[in-house]
């Protein structure tokens, strides 16, 4: 696995839990922009990958 992958769906996960388990407006911002950099270095994984081969 790449890790770019791993290092994204970390960060999905990690943004996912802080908008879930803290309901204060900027964890949940910031959770948001978390969510979304992991999705992004997951992308940039699988598209690294596919090139690859």
């Amino acid at each position: 696995m790449n890790v770019g992958i791993l290092l994204g769906l970390v960060l999905v996960i990690t943004g996912t839990l802080a908008i879930i388990f803290f309901d204060a407006g900027v964890l949940i911002a910031l959770g948001s922009l978390i969510v979304i950099g992991g999705a992004w270095l997951v992308h940039l994984g699988f598209r690294g990958s596919q090139s690859a081969r």
